[in-house]
């Protein structure tokens, strides 16, 4: 369960905070 929980981890940080920003940015307009 702890090797689960690290992998979507990594994979979570892995994201570019780009998309993010673009994702917020899309519920603004």
């Amino acid at each position: 369960m702890r090797n689960k929980m690290n992998m979507k981890n990594k994979t979570h940080k892995c994201v570019p905070r780009n998309s993010q920003i673009n994702l917020s940015a899309q519920k603004f307009e």
